[in-house]
């Protein structure tokens, strides 16, 4: 039987030989150098993986807003927090040189503490147990694979850092209490005050080591003075700040209880939920089965391990009564490292119990603020382990599975996306690329201009030269004047982009929008999640209406107009003044789309519902403006401003109870003429969606992406592939080039492609240096290309000698065949003869159902050739005169989804299916 035991010392330093008179002496108390070196690799490289995959949740947007302010500033802001400043003043001596670190760089400083813990770990075991390798060994494991040291090893936040200097202040403690040296008292000191100025709640620590201290040397008088001085000089050293951040924080934490109102957990509840935590971490997968075996992995180990440090403690018992223990001198203390770690784990958990009866706050993940506790926890079920190793196995099982447990928790770890709902990377991407100089990203909490000045870098900052985030009021959760003067101030510089958290139970976003709406334009309204909510608003002059009388069905819209009719691609935002003859419709959504001659669309917004931005009561009519952005990248030319309306839910457009088939379901609404921007812009303002990194520049005319569809997206054959190149000029004298796009297979061979020139007002010879341009770029796949993926080129085209560059690569693209059937359906009314549409298809029957008041109608086809360009069936339900009651109109669609024509392939049978709504 194994079991672990402490060698007696005494009080005084021998004095007869030095304390290490081998310097290979002190790697005989732990693991020896290289294995420590090779697991603290190990546990490296295990948590910098995937750092930028999740997004920065709310706390973490509290440590870089607190770490990028002044120091002067940042000590009187984490005053007034719940949290002591050391950590952020070690985070902004991080970011020092670079003035506000990306989430990698935030998270990299979390991940180099979390690899430092396991040396430190190993160290601390060696202290504890001198000389028993097994237990320092597993333990040092236990550690490696934790997913909740793993989770917070990539945190950008305090809790791994306050573990690290507890355990360093331990340690310290524990040598202290073998051999009472001057060095050991001074590092503990230095180590116990740096955990109190990271971690409020490493107090309950320093509790439990004064608590053991006491008990420890209850009969050394002289010894116990001493060491209770040692806490009294930590009293000292820390009540500068608790003097200076005491009554703050007694009134933070009094309003923080208030307004979160969390319940107090039972002491059943509280003591699951850290043990869970502890041994499988926070996170479940989504998977239901994986999240199952974790959740019973995670019980079972919690069980094996209470009943190894049971059976642990009463194997000590039994051990100690049956042996006769020598008298010890009076100066002698016979430290008890698994009794000690009961202490330094019981005594902070029962006292912040007792604090979350009193105050409580338990958000999701509370466990967090216990982390500290977590080495002690880990090295006596090390312990526990190595004496039980052999009694009924019982060490063994534990042991594997706590490591099971910690694997299923560490890959848990990196395959569950964590904070969905409050990614703002998507939103700051919108507001760099829609916004422009002298614009605000308006904030109301400090976490989000943490998240700006993560995701928006100085040197994106610098290049971009706006927005810039801006803090609605220090503390500010309230509409007053506060707030009110700095929209006011906001709105003057330019837009201002406000992401409305709309989760917290407050009213003030609300009243921001309000207030916005009574003075300016809006630009853009868009939800990115369900509590989330990104707007803009700019002042712009109205517009003059005219006349424009189109009736849409349900509403008609009356007058329109836009202003300014000139501006330049630099996201500049023009006014559409739409006067309609109904109130708002909650079954309505407005669409405005910025049009060329050519019918492309290069810029659009919806809004919902119609009528949401009115301004004003114009009786039976009513009068709404809406902003529409002018994108950076646009070639000179006039454009058509033109609306429509769709019905919510399908997004389907309506078209004027009147309609042919060739109407058009949007009207112009006004002409603006697009000029060339003075200055430079930055190419985060083009709306690339996949880029090329870095660009490649071909005869000084960079290729720099393109959109329209994603990398590694599905197309079906025989539909067109519409593309936007981004390109920008990088020298005095561009030459005249066109471009070429090719589609090239597994061998290079190509299989569709396209070249030209879409830009004839805006050759290329004709722009600036530096200027950013979207060149469209439209053509068809063969409906005959088989499925598989294929490589997208492009590069440029002399149109004098037909000579192509080297090209530059793309990206992707997954080609999908339509399903195709070359079996004769049976139509429950055949035609006979099949009325042949040109010569593209004959109609060879139908089937015809009536059902909950619509009628459904399928339509047989036997195709004889492809189709382009794409053509649109109708159908229409018409009275005896002509007279069209009711109409389905749109692409072919069968059961499997859309057919469009250009995928009709010859001697195919295709069955497409409309739902015509009865009047």
């Amino acid at each position: 039987m194994d079991t672990v035991s402490s060698q007696p010392v005494t009080s005084r330093p021998e004095r007869a030989r030095p304390v290490r008179s081998n310097p290979r002496a002190g790697q005989r108390a732990g693991l020896p150098l290289s294995l420590i070196a090779a697991l603290t690799l190990l546990g490296l490289a295990l948590r910098v993986l995937r750092l930028n995959w999740q997004p920065l949740w709310w706390d973490e947007g509290y440590s870089i807003y607190f770490a990028t302010e002044p120091m002067a500033r940042m000590l009187n802001l984490t005053a007034h927090d719940i949290h002591p400043p050391l950590y952020y003043a070690l985070l902004h001596l991080w970011t020092g040189p670079i003035g506000a670190p990306t989430p990698v760089q935030a998270r990299l400083l979390s991940v180099l503490i979390g690899a430092a813990a396991l040396p430190v770990m190993a160290w601390l075991a060696g202290v504890l147990f001198p000389g028993r390798m097994r237990i320092a060994w597993l333990a040092t494991i236990f550690l490696l694979l934790s997913p909740i040291h793993l989770f917070y090893s990539q945190e950008v936040r305090m809790y791994g850092l306050a573990m690290v200097l507890g355990m360093a202040a331990t340690g310290q403690l524990w040598r202290w209490l073998r051999r009472p040296t001057r060095g050991a008292a001074v590092l503990y000191v230095v180590w116990a005050l740096a955990a109190l100025y990271t971690l409020y709640y490493s107090a309950l620590l320093l509790l439990a080591h004064a608590l053991w201290v006491v008990w420890t040397l209850r009969a050394q008088r002289a010894r116990l003075i001493r060491g209770l001085a040692l806490f009294g000089v930590v009293g000292v050293g820390f009540l500068p700040w608790l003097l200076y951040a005491g009554p703050k924080l007694v009134g933070y934490v009094g309003d923080k209880v208030q307004a979160d109102q969390d319940r107090a957990l039972g002491p059943l509840a509280y003591a699951v939920r850290h043990l869970v935590a502890m041994v499988r971490g926070h996170l479940l997968p989504g998977d239901v089965q994986t999240a199952t075996l974790l959740t019973w992995l995670g019980v079972a180990t919690v069980l094996a391990v209470v009943a190894t440090i049971i059976t642990f403690f009463v194997m000590r018992r039994r051990h100690s009564d049956a042996a006769t223990a020598p008298a010890a001198p009076q100066d002698t203390v016979r430290p008890d490292a698994p009794t000690a770690l009961l202490v330094f784990m019981l005594v902070p958990a029962a006292a912040a119990f007792l604090l979350n009866l009193r105050l409580p706050f338990f958000p999701d993940g509370g466990e967090r603020l216990l982390l500290f506790i977590l080495p002690y926890f880990l090295l006596l079920i090390a312990a526990a382990a190595t004496a039980t190793w052999t009694q009924w196995r019982l060490g063994r099982v534990t042991t594997l599975l706590l490591v099971a447990c910690g694997a299923l928790g560490v890959y848990t770890f990196y395959a569950t996306p964590r904070y969905t709902d409050r990614d703002y990377r998507p939103v700051i991407g919108q507001v760099v690329q829609s916004g422009k100089s002298g614009d605000t990203f308006f904030a109301i909490f400090p976490w989000q201009v943490g998240y700006w000045r993560a995701y928006v870098p100085p040197a994106q900052q610098a290049e971009i030269g706006g927005p810039e985030a801006m803090l609605a009021a220090e503390g500010a959760l309230t509409w007053g004047p506060e707030v009110r003067a700095a929209l006011d101030a906001a709105l003057q510089r330019g837009a201002v982009w406000f992401p409305a958290p709309l989760s917290f139970g407050s009213t003030l976003p609300g009243e921001i929008e309000a207030y916005l709406q009574t003075q300016a334009v809006n630009l853009e309204n868009r939800w990115y999640s369900t509590t989330t909510r990104l707007a803009a608003w700019q002042p712009l002059p109205q517009p003059e209406t005219a006349p424009v009388g189109v009736d849409f069905g349900p509403v008609r819209l009356d007058e329109a107009g836009v202003a300014p009719d000139v501006v330049s691609s630099t996201n500049a935002p023009v006014a559409v003044r739409l006067t309609w003859n109904a109130g708002s419709d909650d079954d309505l959504v407005v669409t405005l789309r910025l049009t060329d001659a050519a019918g492309r669309t290069w810029a659009s917004r919806d809004y919902a519902p119609l009528g949401a931005l009115r301004t004003g009561d114009d009786g039976e009519q009513s009068g709404e403006t809406a902003g529409l952005i002018i994108p950076v990248g646009l070639p000179p030319d006039t454009y058509r401003i033109r609306a429509g309306v769709a019905v919510s839910g399908t997004g389907q457009l309506i078209l004027p109870p009147a309609a042919t088939v060739t109407t058009d379901p949007l009207v112009d609404v006004g002409t603006v003429s697009v000029t060339l921007p003075e200055t430079a812009q930055a190419r985060a303002r083009l709306p690339i969606r996949t880029p090329v990194e870095p660009p490649e520049a071909r005869e000084g005319l960079a290729f720099l992406g393109y959109a329209g569809v994603e990398a590694h997206d599905d197309v079906t054959a025989g539909t067109e592939l519409r593309l936007r190149i981004f390109m920008q000029n990088r020298v005095d004298a561009p030459p005249s080039r066109h471009i070429f796009v090719s589609l090239l297979d597994t061998n290079d061979g190509g299989v569709a492609g396209w070249e030209g020139w879409t830009l004839p007002q805006y050759p290329t010879e004709t722009w600036a240096q530096d200027a950013l341009v979207q060149v469209p770029v439209e053509f068809f796949l063969p409906a005959t290309v088989a499925p598989g993926d294929y490589r997208l080129i492009t590069g440029l085209l002399d149109p004098a000698t037909g000579a192509k560059s080297e090209p530059v690569e793309l990206g992707e693209l997954t080609v999908r065949q339509r399903p195709i059937s070359l079996d004769a359906p049976a139509p429950a009314t055949p035609l006979e003869p099949p009325p042949r549409f040109g010569t593209h298809a004959d109609l060879i029957g139908y089937d015809l159902t009536r059902e909950n008041g619509a009628l459904a109608l399928t339509l047989h086809w036997r195709v004889q050739q492809t189709l382009l360009p794409p053509h649109q069936i109708f159908v229409h339900l018409d009275t005896p005169d002509g007279t069209t009651v009711a109409q389905d109109d749109g692409p072919p669609r069968t059961r499997d989804g859309e057919a469009p024509t250009g995928s009709w392939l010859p001697g195919e049978y295709l069955s497409t299916q409309h739902r015509v709504a009865l009047p």
